[in-house]
């Protein structure tokens, strides 16, 4: 009879300790994307999980059915004791005794039918998990070292204060929701303070745009931080392959290749999709998997993001999608997750611009040498759609109108506040020398940027909108700032 009890205990403690294992589990990680499940199973089966090691489940199950176990039986014990004396006839006590035993035997061969032990832990949170559309479940990735490095690293070795580099390519699912689809190559510029002792979160640049190709030099604006530092261009963009650019749209004429491109873009996209490419995969959350995927490969718990513009939108749905893989998040220059390009631009141009007219009205000395900015201004702009300027820049003269003027807003005022009076006062005497330098240095669009890319993003994030939504944004700014945007 104590060899019943003594099993008896063992082998409820043991299904016990399982059953309490399994719902923790699955409360902490209900709702949890698959991915990250799959991380934290993997660290489950490393004994990373407290009760991971069948052993400590054994004697930990077991002393604490041996704790519950006593306190019931000495409270049910002396309660029986007390009954059968209250009684005190041999034949009860006898046939009480006998039952206790059969009770006891019966419980045992009860349990030893299925002795088989509850399954583990981290299966259950991987069912849960199963409504990620960008999780992925048979390919793991991994990082492949290339020969020779995509980018120029001569210029910063000496600036990374003794880190080592390495280059090479992070291959990821076109579509996640289709992990064994075509494959895109991440290009991946990685800078080590210690490649023996790697640490355990790294700091990643996520770039603007987006289809804005990524510096290694930027691996120097960190190298400070006593972290490993993480570069990589985007997918479509850059040295990534594919890259989806488009070159004729950056070898025109500065004025009409920044607002006139929609023919060459067309004509880009058919080529690409011609080529194989599915514009449909280049997307937000398609984006944010890759982040993850990058920190896979590479073998990093977690990360630290650090989004310019566009850059901010990608590192928000990071964390939206894989929380626990986020150690810290620096937004610079947010680009807010419902922002539109259609329905908030038209007003922030002209609350920047109304801006900029108070500003120097207010400035003692810009209202003295730039009196009546605003003006000034509106009569340039009604002059330059009556008689357009020519303006000389290295790929020829072109045509300038007021309708270009107010396109060349945001960028204008970027210059700072003195930069922008100053060039509408000498456009109003006609000096065109310094806007030509202007159109050569900031305006023409590069061949490397991924325009393709680049649209296909904003599209499918519906940043664009509709003709009503364009067109009822537009409605809400001052007349004369209508036509041109």
């Amino acid at each position: 009879m104590v060899a019943a009890l003594v099993l008896l205990t063992f082998v409820v403690g043991y299904m016990v300790l399982q059953v309490l294992m399994s719902i923790a589990w699955v409360v902490t990680l209900w709702g949890v994307p698959q991915s990250v499940t799959e991380d934290m199973a993997r660290a489950h089966e490393t004994a990373l999980w407290p009760f991971a090691d069948w052993r400590i489940q054994l004697v930990t199950g077991t002393a604490l059915m041996v704790l519950v176990t006593g306190m019931a039986v000495t409270a049910i014990g002396r309660a029986w004791i007390a009954v059968v004396w209250a009684v005190r006839g041999a034949s009860f006590r006898l046939l009480c005794m006998l039952a206790l035993v059969v009770l006891v035997i019966l419980l045992a061969s009860c349990d030893n039918q299925d002795s088989t032990p509850a399954p583990t832990a981290p299966a259950a949170p991987t069912t849960a998990s199963t409504a990620s559309t960008t999780s992925k479940t048979s390919v793991t990735p991994h990082f492949e070292e290339a020969a020779t490095c995509p980018w120029n690293l001569s210029g910063i070795s000496g600036q990374l204060a003794g880190m080592s580099v390495k280059c090479g390519y992070v291959a990821v699912p076109e579509h996640h929701g289709q992990p064994d689809g075509p494959q895109l190559r991440l290009a991946v510029v990685v800078a080590q303070v210690d490649p023996a002792r790697p640490s355990p979160d790294a700091i990643i640049y996520l770039n603007g745009g987006p289809g804005n190709r990524s510096d290694a030099s930027l691996l120097s604006n960190f190298a400070q931080a006593g972290r490993d530092i993480i570069v990589y261009d985007q997918r479509g963009v850059g040295y990534s392959i594919p890259a989806l650019n488009c070159p004729a749209a950056g070898n025109r004429d500065p004025v009409s290749a920044v607002y006139d491109t929609a023919t060459a873009l067309v004509t880009c996209r058919d080529q690409l999709v011609q080529a194989g490419a599915h514009l449909d995969a280049y997307t937000i959350p398609e984006s944010a998997a890759d982040v993850n995927d990058i920190r896979q490969a590479l073998g990093y718990a977690q990360l630290d993001l650090y989004g310019l513009s566009y850059g901010t939108k990608l590192s928000l749905a990071v964390l939206r999608d894989f929380p626990l893989t986020v150690r810290s998040v620096v937004l610079d220059s947010v680009l807010p997750m419902q922002a539109s390009v259609v329905t908030d631009l038209p007003g922030h141009i002209e609350r920047t611009l109304n801006l900029a007219f108070a500003t120097c009205a207010q400035d003692a000395e810009c209202n003295w040498t730039y009196p009546e900015l605003q003006q000034v201004y509106y009569q340039l702009v009604a002059q330059l759609d009556a008689h357009p300027a020519t303006v000389p820049t290295r790929a020829g003269s072109v045509s300038f109108t007021g309708t270009n003027l107010t396109r060349l807003l945001l960028a204008l005022l970027l210059q700072g506040p003195q930069r922008f009076p100053d060039l509408i006062y000498q456009l109003k005497s006609a000096d065109y020398s310094s806007l030509g330098q202007f159109l050569d240095e900031t305006q023409a669009p590069s061949s490397d940027t991924a325009w393709v890319m680049s649209f296909s993003v904003a599209c499918s994030d519906g940043e664009y909108g509709t003709q009503e939504e364009a067109a009822g944004a537009i409605a809400q700014v001052t007349p004369a700032l209508r036509t041109p945007l």
